[in-house]
């Protein structure tokens, strides 16, 4: 739906890109902010759980693994909700700005 995971790669999009929409008085800017701001961050968790199952962290987590991967399953899940939202608001994301870094999307229960 989204992308595949396998395909990550960071795209230029980047959080500070978004401050203009999240500041819009159009809600379809601000629900786009909200989305990008969750794709970026969930790219980014997902790269650090990569580094983190290899033992390439420059750092040790406080929280376990398993955390840090259902916190990860909670933001596609709530990305996805997005998605399915976006689409009967008719609220065009805009996917091709941030393709990169899209999962496939599936909601998960717990």
């Amino acid at each position: 739906m989204y992308g595949e995971r396998e395909d990550l790669i960071m795209g230029e999009m980047q959080l500070v890109e978004t401050v203009d929409l999240m500041l819009s008085e159009d809600h379809r800017n601000r629900f786009k902010a909200e989305f990008y701001q969750l794709a970026i961050r969930r790219y980014k968790l997902a790269n650090m759980i990569e580094k983190y199952k290899n033992n390439e962290l420059d750092f040790t987590p406080q929280s376990d693994l398993e955390i840090l991967q259902r916190q990860e399953n909670a933001m596609l899940n709530y990305m996805s909700l997005l998605g399915i939202r976006a689409e009967q608001e008719n609220i065009d994301l805009e996917l091709d700005k941030i393709q990169e870094i899209l999962p496939h999307i599936e909601v998960k229960d717990e």
